[in-house]
């Protein structure tokens, strides 16, 4: 079955980076286009990036710019994707405000240029084309939670860029046929989540403070309510809604939403740091078990036009996609925590695959296990639950210089016999490239342990990384 090509504009960012990884794992040949640079700014795909004289590449990286017609036609006539997905945007709020025009020939008239490509080539190749909208667009202060009937009030440059590309992708699917969706996506956080943006702020500032390493955090509104999701949930609402039967907007949220300082008290608990807030308005400051001032209100932080209160209904999307978000803001918090905690270590296990003879599976509760040596490059395990039987079968191939793995689940129910078998295809990265990885991320190689001593059969080892902040 030939594979499906998906065109991503603003692959390096956050959302790019996640959406990169589930599309390759449903078997895309996904391109990406980033801007040139005198320095990269890949860091978030370098772990998926494969050199261009590789042979058979999945995924395939091409320099332009959002602002240049030129650029944005040549590469979608020579690609001809199945899909685009519009990520691409100058995406800080405030920093529209100081860029205005910039951010909306890009945010606004990107989208457009994309659309005009996709038109004069309806005839020649249908193309799926996915606009990323944002919350943003509803500004005001609406107090119910807004759907995709909800009025638009935008509060910014960047939110009217995006009502426009909203609207725009909305006239071409009606006006000349092209096949063009919007996801209205609330706040999403991952830890490939940008250092301005505040919830990574919140966090980063805490754990320095709490090192002692920084005094104090400046914020501004701290009463503004958001809708927080994870990343990973919503790049995969856009991969449902290009693979809807029709083209359509969705509102792509958690249905809840708590202050910036009740994001702060979360982020507080999970730190440990016991803070406790006294004065109003401006004056308002947090303040730590000994007394010292450890948060401030600054205006300079503070929008010219402040967006309250956004809440998002994802009820069409529940109904027509069967998507719902499946990790709380209590992960999301947890997440950027653990890839900014200090003084923590990753372990990486790592198996030379060259004198790999035999695996054992990994297991805690198992009930029967077995094992298959490396003539049949394979092994299976086995373990019962109190609900239904979970069966695993990981295939290896012969070739060492081919790092797919296929892996079979079987579930199956004790009381019904029924069956669910899921079917994957892993990739193994070679030991270099993930140990780049670790380093990438801000992990500093500590030490290294030769297996060997304890089974002479085998060549394993243990990376240890150290992460300070």
């Amino acid at each position: 079955m030939k594979k499906k090509i998906a065109l991503i504009f603003g692959i390096t960012g956050q959302d790019g980076a996640y959406l990169s990884k589930l599309l390759l794992k449903k078997k895309y040949i996904v391109h990406g286009v980033i801007r040139r640079s005198s320095s990269f700014n890949t860091s978030r795909i370098d772990n998926i990036y494969q050199d261009p004289l590789m042979k058979k590449r999945t995924f395939i990286l091409h320099y332009g710019d959002m602002i240049d017609s030129l650029s944005v036609s040549s590469i979608i006539n020579k690609i001809l994707p199945d899909e685009i997905y519009n990520l691409a945007a100058q995406s800080h709020v405030a920093v529209s405000f100081e860029v205005p025009e910039y951010t909306g020939n890009v945010d606004g008239l990107g989208t457009l240029r994309i659309l005009d490509v996709i038109k004069s080539l309806r005839n020649k190749k249908k193309i799926k084309f996915y606009q990323a909208g944002t919350s943003e667009m509803y500004g005001g202060t609406q107090k119910k939670a807004q759907n995709e009937k909800t009025n638009f009030e935008p509060q910014s440059p960047y939110a009217a860029a995006k009502l426009y590309a909203h609207w725009i992708t909305k006239i071409y699917r009606d006006a000349y046929g092209v096949f063009a969706s919007n996801g209205i996506l609330f706040n999403h956080e991952s830890p490939l989540r940008g250092e301005t943006f505040v919830t990574k702020k919140i966090i980063k500032a805490l754990t320095k403070i709490k090192l002692k390493k920084q005094k104090k955090l400046y914020l501004g509104n701290i009463y503004s309510k958001r809708d927080w999701g994870h990343a990973k949930d919503y790049v995969e609402a856009m991969w449902k809604i290009l693979n809807n039967k029709f083209p359509d907007d969705f509102v792509i949220a958690t249905n809840n939403q708590m202050t910036i300082k009740h994001f702060v008290n979360l982020v507080a608990k999970e730190l440990n740091i016991s803070i406790k807030w006294k004065g109003r308005g401006i004056n308002e400051k947090a303040f730590d078990q000994k007394g010292n001032c450890i948060i401030e209100i600054n205006k300079r932080y503070f929008r010219p036009l402040e967006v309250n209160n956004l809440r998002g209904n994802f009820n069409k999307a529940k109904k027509v996609l069967k998507w719902r978000p499946k990790k709380n803001l209590q992960k999301v918090i947890s997440d950027l925590y653990f890839w900014m905690k200090p003084n923590s270590y990753l372990i990486v296990h790592l198996v030379d695959r060259k004198h790999f003879t035999k695996m054992i599976p990994h297991t805690t509760m198992t009930t029967d296990c077995e094992i298959q040596l490396v003539n049949h490059r394979s092994f299976h395990n086995s373990t019962v639950f109190d609900d239904f039987h979970y069966k695993a079968t990981v295939h290896v191939p012969l070739d060492i210089n081919n790092r797919e793995v296929n892996l079979i689940e079987t579930f199956t129910e004790n009381n019904s016999d029924h069956i669910r078998q899921n079917e994957s295809t892993l990739y193994m990265e070679p030991i270099d490239k993930i140990l780049d990885y670790a380093s990438s991320n801000g992990f500093i190689y500590h030490a290294k342990i030769n297996m060997k001593n304890m089974n002479e059969d085998e060549h394993q080892y243990l990376y240890i990384f150290e992460r300070p902040l």
